[in-house]
């Protein structure tokens, strides 16, 4: 019965880190203004899912399986730097888009 009362404290103040405003929230609200109501939505589903994730790492134990095992440590440091250089390179072959509306004059 313990382990499920240190569960739900866990899952409370996972919810509660969750849930106070900080770059996700400037994230969803800039897409939001700058795009449209559903790029905000969609923009907060994502935000949401990504939080879950890490909830769910947090609850299961992740940091403390990876400290036990440098092969796998390693793995994800390499995998998460092969990502992040898959990203830069994305974002360096995108155009360049001006999301500014031209006024029609009268």
């Amino acid at each position: 019965m313990q382990f499920l009362g240190d569960w739900l404290t866990i899952f409370s103040a996972g919810c509660l880190v969750i849930m106070s405003p900080g770059p996700n929230f400037v994230l969803t609200l800039r897409n939001s203004l700058a795009h449209s109501r559903q790029a905000g939505i969609y923009t907060a589903l994502g935000v949401t899912a990504g939080d879950l994730i890490h909830v769910i790492c947090w609850l299961i134990g992740i940091g403390v399986i990876i400290s036990k095992s440098v092969l796998l440590f390693n793995l994800l440091k390499w995998l998460g730097a092969a990502y992040l250089i898959y990203l830069g390179i994305k974002s360096l072959q995108a155009k360049h888009q001006d999301n500014f509306v031209e006024e029609q004059t009268s």
